[in-house]
């Protein structure tokens, strides 16, 4: 069987990191390489996270702009503590890549192969899952300063601090891309450190695999002790290559756990403000995915080390060990009361990466969201206006008041009342008659009946509604009252956008209607017209003939 290359799942993860500096061919030292990655963080990073520090103080007064730049400001914080502590400890780490191409790290037949693809092809999914999220959020970040025109200056991917004026030409221009720039950079390279450290992880987890079937298929025979002395070694090997995965990140996972909570909530804090599908909308929505898929995938993969770990006394009891020697019974017994106690992934030996961790992240990260909220609607219920809810409807009531169906208070003897009726029945009442009696003119006359009664009943029709809108004035007009209510007043402006969305939808809605009926008006002056114009037409045409009687007055 041919070895096993243990890289060949990481090697696009290596090769980012190898691009970007951070993955030397063998440690840092004085060369080259290590020139360049110094140059690049000096250049990059390292500016874009101080103006990004500077601009905290400037906007200690405002919560919502705070929120806006602390968040980013954390993720690089937090992106600093991980690239510090793999450079430091870079050489550990190449050792304990080393041990994976021992012998005893090897799968030992197809089977193992196969429980071993399956890990790192799940670690493969969330890997890809983690990089789209990370490159949409990227690429949302970069064109929503160019799609969103409030303000009133020219709007930069991110609020920080600059020494010079960003609202000229060609400064802007040069700070939007170095931004865009610097956040790649920080983004793509927090996504591949994170998958690697998520990778080891991955490694002891198959490892552990390997050896419960090893034990398993521990066999009575000669080389019975030497199987079991291979598992033995093979049980340390793993302890020494997880306690050096551990020990080089153990800091970096405690800052982890503390910030998560916090970058998760402000996340959270600002998908709430943003207007729902906007590139600022999709900006904070791949945010998010992003910031839970990282803690998952540290939580998920370290809760599988821990349960396989588990799993190492039970297989070994699971072996053949009833046909045993005595001395390898003992070793056996041995191993399992030094195996009891299961292997865990903590963050600085006091808290335990699992997915209990990972759900007491999510409910910490949702109470600070909550606070945030709550302290934001107490701001703005100290300033907001009284909203108007007539304001949508206003050429709506304008056109009912000069059409005399909505008086100021309510109906009763005065010049409005009067003219109202005046307008009815002059105009509506007479013509609506006339088309009652011509109905009793051409009840044989099917189609020109159709022609007639479609119209006469719309007018019936409005008949009812007037009816019921007139005797219900008094109701209607103190049912607005209550609309100007302090109950029935929104408290934030969340709550405005809750309710604009739904007045835009009903003006939408009326102007399509008002836009419709245009020209069916028009439609039926014109043809009124060319059948008043043309007397002349011979009379055996049965068409127009009874197009001119169903047109002409009665």
């Amino acid at each position: 069987m041919d070895r096993y290359d243990w890289t060949l799942t990481i090697k696009l993860n290596l090769s980012i990191l190898k691009l970007s500096g951070l993955w030397p061919r063998d440690r840092y030292k004085i060369d080259p390489y290590t020139t360049l990655t110094a140059l690049f963080l000096l250049t990059v990073f390292i500016p874009n996270l101080l103006s990004q520090i500077i601009k905290v103080f400037f906007i200690l007064d405002d919560l919502t702009t705070l929120a806006a730049t602390i968040y980013l400001l954390l993720t690089e914080i937090l992106f600093t503590v991980k690239i510090f502590f793999l450079m430091k400890n870079m050489t550990t780490l190449k050792e304990a890549m080393k041990l994976l191409d021992t012998d005893l790290f090897q799968p030992k037949n197809p089977e193992q192969v196969a429980v071993v693809q399956l890990n790192l092809d799940s670690w493969r999914t969330i890997y890809n899952s983690f990089t789209m999220s990370c490159v949409g959020a990227i690429v949302f970040l970069s064109i929503s300063p160019l799609l969103d025109k409030s303000g009133s200056g020219k709007n930069l991917p991110s609020l920080s601090w600059s020494p010079y004026n960003t609202q000229t030409s060609p400064a802007y221009e040069l700070t939007y891309i170095y931004q865009v720039i610097g956040y790649a950079y920080t983004c793509m390279n927090h996504v591949n450190v994170d998958s690697f450290i998520a990778a080891l992880n991955v490694f002891i987890g198959c490892q552990f695999d390997i050896l419960c079937d090893n034990l398993r298929h521990l066999q009575p025979g000669d080389d019975a002790q030497e199987s079991l002395v291979k598992c033995i070694k093979h049980h340390k090997l793993i302890l020494k290559f997880a306690t050096i995965c551990n020990e080089s990140f153990n800091l970096a996972f405690f800052v982890q756990l503390l910030v998560s909570a916090t970058i998760t909530g402000l996340t959270l804090f600002q998908l709430s403000t943003m207007v729902p599908f906007t590139a600022g909308f999709f900006y904070f929505t791949s945010y998010y995915l992003a910031s839970v898929t990282q803690m998952f995938q540290y939580c998920w993969f370290s809760n599988e080390v821990h349960l396989k770990s588990a799993n190492v006394p039970c297989a070994a009891f699971e072996s053949d060990w009833t046909d045993l020697s005595l001395e390898v019974k003992k070793g056996l017994l041995f191993f399992i009361m030094r195996t009891q106690k299961p292997l865990h992934i903590s963050a600085l030996n006091v808290f335990h990466l699992s997915l209990e961790s990972f759900v007491a992240i999510l409910k910490t990260a949702w109470s600070y969201y909550t606070l945030l909220r709550q302290a934001e609607e107490e701001l703005q219920n100290e300033t907001i206006d009284r909203y108007d809810w007539t304001l949508t409807i206003k050429q709506n009531l304008s056109i009912l008041r000069i059409s005399g169906l909505w008086p100021r208070d309510n109906y009763k003897i005065d010049p409005y009342t009067i003219l109202t009726a005046i307008f009815l029945l002059t105009i509506f009442l007479p013509n609506l008659l006339s088309q009652i009696i011509k109905v009793f003119f051409i009840l044989d006359d099917l189609t020109t009946l159709s022609a007639t009664i479609y119209l006469l009943l719309t007018e019936i029709l409005f008949v009812v509604k007037i009816f019921s809108l007139m005797t219900n004035m008094t109701t209607l007009k103190q049912a607005m009252k209550l609309l100007d209510t302090d109950m029935f007043q929104p408290k934030n402006t969340e709550q405005v956008a809750l309710v604009q969305p739904n007045l835009d939808s009903w003006s939408t809605i009326y102007n399509s209607f008002t836009t419709m009926c245009e020209p069916e008006r028009i439609s039926r002056l014109f043809l009124g017209f060319r059948t008043t114009r043309k007397p002349h037409l011979p009379t055996n045409s049965r068409i127009f003939t009874k197009s001119s009687d169903m047109l002409t007055p009665a």
